[in-house]
C-alpha cells in the first residue's frame, strides 16, 4: 500500500524541492498530493476522509506544511 503524503507550500520551487526530497527519502511506494494554499489542502484532506480516514479511505501518513501561507496558518 502506498504511503500518502500531503505537501502544503505556497512557493512552487520549495514545493517541488520537498516533493523530490520525499520521493528520494523513502523506499516505500509514495503518493504525493500537492497544495499551494489552505483551501486546496483542506479539500484534499476532506477527500481523503479527514484526519481519521473516514469512508474506508486511507488518511495522509505524512503532511509537510508551511506555517505561514497567504490564506492563513498552515498549523490550522
Amino acid at each position: 500500500m502506498a504511503v500518502k503524503v500531503l505537501i502544503l507550500e505556497d512557493n512552487p520551487v520549495a514545493r517541488g524541492f520537498l516533493c523530490r526530497v520525499v520521493r528520494e527519502s523513502f523506499s516505500d511506494t509514495i503518493t504525493i498530493t500537492e497544495a499551494g494554499d489552505l483551501e486546496t489542502a483542506r479539500a484534499h484532506i476532506a477527500i481523503a476522509g479527514g484526519p481519521t480516514g473516514l469512508h474506508g479511505v486511507d488518511p495522509f501518513k505524512l503532511i509537510l506544511l508551511a506555517p505561514e501561507l497567504p490564506d492563513g496558518s498552515g498549523m490550522e
